[in-house]
């Protein structure tokens, strides 16, 4: 699928589609920090879940190169909208002198999107990675939602400590003192028992149909990440307490998917086992441990946990475009004839919100 910019944004001298497969996405990706969600395999595993197409757009632009990791779905009429894989697969902007984004890149995108007769995009920015939120808001909407809870591995052992709540330091040394151990499971000896903690938990906390991954999903993401991937667990008398999957991309850590038995509630393990991550991740280098937000982007029971572990705070943002404005007003207006409503606000594209 490839596409031209205009020729008032002709500083763009390319605007093309890549699959998965592309050694240009590695080759963008490798050159500057990113994250797990930004990986061509990643992509195509969400893809999975998603119902659509993986793919980056890739724009030359005069002073660097701009990847934007898409899932592309078709909505009918030969259109399609897209959106970016689960979690903050930020666009990745690739200069050999550091330059600022260009407005120029952005503008060749959403003519991509056009030519492409993609309608809209949905594209979910990095807490971390998207410092300058000024060129997107210049190319379409940008939506605050909400903040997220990072840890600074730079900082010292005890100054980690220090900023634990008081709680959860109390929780630990219960744990640590009614015998439950966290470690590394380097051999993925107990991925069934994450499996059943994690499925104990979705049900626990009602989580959405999305969240019930099948077995074969970590299976797949384990293929997909390889050593970036690790499994973290909780157990006492060898069996599991609480267990977490954890990636590292360019010294960034991420706490994908955390879950602990219902028996075990009571002792709080999962408190030991981000404790005992950060402590792991720190002594090999890494720079951020990435804890995420609440959930729906709140600051609810979830989201509170989380910062009891640090005082640092990201802040994740949306953006979102609309390339072909007729044909995504056609879209919602049909959708409201059917569903004899208006839509909420809360869904972007509005016409996908669920009826």
């Amino acid at each position: 699928m490839g596409c031209r910019s205009r020729e008032d944004v002709s500083a763009a001298v390319r605007c093309e589609w890549i699959p998965p497969e592309s050694e240009e996405w590695l080759d963008i990706v490798d050159a500057v920090p990113h994250d797990f969600y930004h990986l061509p395999a990643y992509a195509r595993l969400a893809a999975g879940a998603e119902g659509g197409t993986a793919g980056a757009f890739v724009i030359d632009g005069r002073r660097g190169r701009l990847l934007i990791p898409l899932i592309r779905r078709e909505i009918g009429a030969s259109l399609f909208d897209a959106t970016s894989p689960y979690g903050y697969p930020s666009p990745l902007w690739s200069s050999p002198e550091g330059t600022e984004l260009e407005r120029e890149a952005l503008s060749a995108f959403i003519e991509g999107l056009r030519r492409a007769r993609v309608v809209s995009a949905f594209v979910r920015l990095h807490p971390l990675l998207t410092t300058e939120l000024q060129w997107f808001e210049e190319q379409g909407e940008v939506v605050c939602g909400g903040e997220t809870v990072y840890v600074d591995l730079t900082k010292t052992l005890d100054e980690l400590w220090r900023d634990t709540r008081g709680n959860h330091r109390r929780s630990i040394r219960h744990a640590l003192m009614s015998g439950f151990v966290a470690r590394v499971d380097e051999t993925w000896a107990h991925l069934i028992g994450f499996q059943t903690a994690y499925r104990e938990t979705m049900k626990r906390v009602a989580a959405a149909d999305y969240y019930f991954f099948p077995d074969q999903y970590f299976t797949d993401l384990r293929a997909a990440l390889g050593k970036r991937l690790h499994l973290f667990v909780v157990e006492r008398e060898g069996r599991v307490a609480s267990a977490a999957l954890f990636t590292q991309s360019s010294g960034i850590v991420q706490y994908h998917l955390g879950a602990t038995r219902d028996e075990f509630l009571s002792v709080s393990p999962m408190k030991l086992l981000l404790h005992f991550a950060r402590t792991w991740f720190k002594e090999r280098g890494c720079a951020v441990m990435h804890l995420g937000g609440g959930v729906g982007s709140s600051q609810e029971s979830v989201f509170r946990f989380k910062a009891g572990f640090a005082r640092t705070r990201g802040r994740f943002h949306s953006w979102r475009v609309v390339a072909e404005p007729r044909a995504y007003a056609e879209l919602v207006e049909r959708w409201c004839r059917e569903t004899g409503r208006e839509p909420s606000g809360a869904y972007f594209p509005a016409y996908r919100e669920p009826r």
